[in-house]
């Protein structure tokens, strides 16, 4: 009986147990699985992906994106890329049932060794299924809890999709490093290849980065990330998918990022303009999480050659002016590491910086690290020579030259140099004066080409649409069109006398031109071609400031001009791109030319939701006057005030512009198909230096890219479409050939105190 009772009582224990046991499992399933997440987003899977910048030739130039990721469906994705994941991440993926049973268990022997031994406890053991699971539902902390519950959604997924489906979601989703979300983003990253152009060795390097991609970045650690693509080729040999040649091969590969087109095109201004033009347009959804394709009307030849000359032309700016000294000094006691440590300037790029270990007569000795020296002949440091200032105006340099080499550089002088040849190095300092260069195509308004300062880097404060500046003379043209509007000819004989002027403040102000002396009666072309001061004025005068006060409207140049005679001298605040846009539109017949951007937008299925379909725009002024600036502005460049633009062979116009003192120096230059807008100045308005005009500063600039630009075009006439005026030639060749000298549209007329 008292056994029978025992067994009785046992059985009942045991069945309480077991209902415990059975009630908590129900309790732990459905606390799991309350909150589960609907798996529905799966079937219709839209990932954030890249917005791209394209250039009218189709490169891309710029991406933008919260996730970097470029969606590719799994029929696109190579199959030798497809193994290669999953021999690596989950070889038995096409087995399993979304768990990998054995991997669990070996993941929970090595958990409960790293317990014992007191080593962090790690999870392991996920198949792809699982981080497909984690990466859509769940959280990446490592707890007990969330890989349950990535378990049992694993079971889910298996259920409703097909591995190919599960294998898309996850090459897509991964995050591989580098900013890039799936494996065409990281292709594009780590070789700037596409899925289809990888190598065997590229794509075993791609195949390890799941797990740690930044402890194997190659740009990071080189030898880390060749070991373990090593180790990658030996697994995937081992495992019968590839031969021991293919092995051999693949090793001997090096890591290496092929340069993008981005990097040639350095159009950082460009896609900073273009990007918050978008923003504006769609928001920052669109941009950064939908792939729009966006291409623009970048010429990436042009671009290259408007950079190019910009900071060329800068640079010799700078050298004029001498040496402004090192850029720091330090101890030469263990200068390896002190130079490694020390701060980058921005906008160093292509130079290098290096330490001054010795100076003496003829060469000084430099060094980038105890492995790597060089030298600066003295020939290539000739350039820096000291500033000279006169009564607080900079003057180009001609101070005393540089002797030895010792005079310029001292050991430990940290410095900014360039490579010759051999070991052999110059020395150079990064400008500190900023411009910009804007290419525009007159017919359409397209922008072919913009830079909006020397590095973008080190300022991204765009010169060439932020910056509103004084024209000066180069407003000029715009008193003359004026004029022709108003009933004068190009023959008409105009003053250019000594006049009066009573301003609003009630000063009387005698201006002159640059030259001090006043030139009579002179035709209205010679005035222009000339930069003539007192003659423009005396036309003001005439007409009134109304008629130009329209023109400087129509033009786009300003929205409001001041009624005052001295905004004829151009003191009124324009951008280089709307000055630039209105020269464009003289040599466009008189048509209005709206700058833009972009040709044409698509959404990430590719549909066209934007296009900029051509139409014909304002005529702003009769065609026969504007050609009749055009030749006069041809003359300019030819033997008149603009004649540092000259390009022999070539049909060239423009106008130089500078103001007071020299604060800020522009040329606005086209041929028949091309117009270009220069300017250079301080960012915080300064004087450029005494003679510093926009023919000496800009006009230079305008030439170097002309030059390269035309190179490969035929030289083409100016011609008006509708009318052929029968003034220019005989009144132009009656002219004299000599130039002269550029006059400022402020400079010695105006005192400072008026203003």
């Amino acid at each position: 009986m008292k056994r029978a009772l025992k067994f009785l009582i046992r059985k009942m224990i045991y069945a309480s147990i077991g209902g415990i046991l059975f009630i908590s499992a129900i309790i732990g399933y459905v606390s799991f699985t309350w909150n589960m997440p609907s798996l529905s987003e799966l079937k219709n899977y839209n990932p954030p992906t890249i917005s791209r910048f394209y250039s009218a030739d189709g490169t891309i130039f710029a991406e933008f994106a919260k996730e970097k990721r470029i969606f590719v469906p799994y029929n696109q994705i190579p199959k030798k890329l497809v193994r290669a994941f999953v021999t690596i991440e989950d070889k038995n993926f096409f087995s399993h049932d979304g768990i990998d049973h054995g991997g669990i268990f070996r993941a929970l022997i090595k958990n409960i060794r790293n317990t014992i031994s007191g080593h962090q406890v790690r999870m392991g053991g996920s198949t792809i299924t699982q981080q497909v699971a984690k990466n859509f539902f769940l959280s990446h902390a490592q707890t007990f809890t969330r890989k349950i519950k990535e378990m049992l959604l694993a079971f889910k997924i298996e259920k409703l999709y097909t591995k190919q489906k599960i294998l898309e979601l996850y090459l897509n989703e991964i995050y591989l490093g580098g900013g890039r979300y799936g494996v065409h983003s990281a292709a594009d990253y780590y070789f700037n290849k596409t899925l289809q152009d990888l190598t065997l060795g590229e794509i075993a390097y791609l195949s390890i980065l799941p797990k740690a991609p930044n402890h194997y970045n190659y740009f990071l650690h080189p030898e880390r990330a060749i070991q373990r693509r090593n180790w990658a080729l030996n697994h995937l040999y081992e495992e019968g998918l590839i031969s021991e040649e293919d092995r051999r091969t693949a090793m001997a590969e090096p890591l290496l990022k092929q340069k993008s087109q981005a990097d040639i095109i350095h159009g950082a201004y460009f896609s900073e303009m273009l990007r918050q033009d978008i923003l504006k347009r769609y928001g920052a959804n669109l941009l950064y999480k939908e792939g729009l394709m966006i291409k623009t009307t970048l010429d990436p030849k042009l671009q290259k050659m408007a950079r190019t000359s910009l900071l060329k032309g800068l640079r010799a700016y700078d050298k004029k002016f001498g040496w402004r000294g090192p850029i720091g000094h330090i101890s030469l006691y263990d200068w390896e590491l002190t130079l490694k440590n020390f701060p980058r300037p921005k906008g160093l790029h292509p130079y290098r910086l290096a330490v001054v270990l010795h100076a003496d007569k003829d060469q000084a000795k430099i060094a980038f690290s105890y492995k790597e020296e060089g030298i600066i002949p003295l020939k290539y440091m000739a350039w820096a020579r000291p500033h000279i200032y006169r009564r607080g105006m900079l003057f180009p340099t001609v101070g005393p030259k540089v002797e030895h080499a010792k005079d310029v550089l001292s050991p430990g002088d940290i410095i900014a140099v360039s490579h010759i040849k051999n070991q052999n190095y110059k020395l150079e300092q990064l400008p500190e004066v900023e411009g910009a260069i804007v290419v525009l195509d007159p017919k359409t308004g397209n922008v072919l080409a913009l830079v909006g300062g020397y590095s973008f880097e080190k300022s991204e404060f765009n010169r060439a649409v932020q910056s509103y500046r004084q024209p000066g003379s180069a407003f000029k043209t715009f008193v003359f069109l004026a004029a022709l509007e108003n009933g004068y000819t190009p023959e008409s004989l105009i003053s250019d006398e000594d006049i009066e002027i009573e301003l609003s403040s009630g000063k009387l102000w005698r201006p002159k031109n640059i030259t001090g002396k006043s030139y009579g009666l002179v035709p209205l072309s010679r005035a222009l071609e000339r930069s003539m001061n007192l003659a423009p004025l005396w036309l003001a005068q005439q007409m009134g400031i109304s008629p130009i006060r329209s023109i400087a409207k129509r033009f786009n140049i300003t929205s409001h001009l001041p009624p005052e005679i001295v905004t004829v001298l151009g003191t009124s605040e324009t951008t280089l791109l709307r000055l630039t846009a209105a020269y464009a539109t003289l040599l466009n017949g008189g048509r209005q030319v709206m700058p833009h951007w972009i040709e044409k937008i698509y959404d990430r299925h590719q549909n066209l939701i934007y296009e900029n379909k051509p139409s014909e725009t304002d005529l702003v002024t009769p065609e026969k006057y504007a050609y009749q600036i055009i030749k006069m502005l041809e003359k300019s460049v030819e033997t008149g005030a603009s004649h540092q633009a000259r390009i022999k062979g070539q049909h060239l116009a423009g106008k130089t512009g500078s103001t007071n003192d020299y604060f800020d120096a522009w040329f606005i230059g086209f041929s028949s198909d091309l117009v270009v807008g220069v300017f250079v100045g301080f960012d915080h308005p300064k004087s450029l230096g005494k003679g510093q005009t926009g023919g000496v500063v800009a006009a230079p600039i305008f030439k170097d890219f002309m030059a390269q630009a035309l190179k490969e075009r035929k030289a083409e006439p100016f011609i008006s479409s509708k009318e052929k005026v029968a003034w220019i030639d005989p009144i132009l060749n009656d002219m004299e050939d000599t130039p002269v000298e550029e006059n400022r549209s402020f400079d010695q007329i105006i005192p400072e105190s008026i203003f």
